[in-house]
């Protein structure tokens, strides 16, 4: 799959073409209105991004990606663990980048929802988090 692809490219050191590919399969779920896969897309071309200290580009994908999430809240559950994952990294960006008020409201979201999942360790992680920047 494109993404394993990506993931190859990285790992060889050649981000710029793993974030390429990315950016196609972006287009292609674009193209065929898969809202879902985009989401996911987006997130993993932010890791990407993060794992390479491009972190205002990360910042704008995991944006992206959390509000697709978020849109498909609205019509199911379905996609509550992957709202809360990348609400995680979102929320802590914010949080290091002195948006705290923002960020805290994003990670507590993201305990309620791993909480509803029963994801406990996720919850003690995320709480962590929230301990050191409150």
């Amino acid at each position: 799959s494109i993404e394993k692809i990506a993931g190859i490219k990285n790992d060889m050191g050649k981000v710029h073409e793993a974030l390429k590919l990315g950016n196609i399969k972006l287009m292609l779920f674009h193209e065929f209105g898969d809202t879902e896969p985009k989401a996911k897309a987006l997130w993993d071309t932010a890791k990407v991004e993060i794992e390479n200290r491009l972190l205002h580009d990360a910042y704008k994908h995991l944006e992206k990606s959390y509000s697709i999430y978020m849109e498909l809240l609205n019509t199911s559950t379905l996609h509550l663990k992957s709202a809360c994952s990348v609400g995680l990294l979102m929320g802590y960006m914010l949080c290091a980048a002195g948006l705290k008020d923002k960020g805290l409201e994003i990670l507590n979201f993201s305990i309620e929802g791993f909480k509803k999942l029963g994801e406990n360790k996720l919850v003690q992680r995320v709480e962590a988090m929230i301990r050191v920047f409150s």
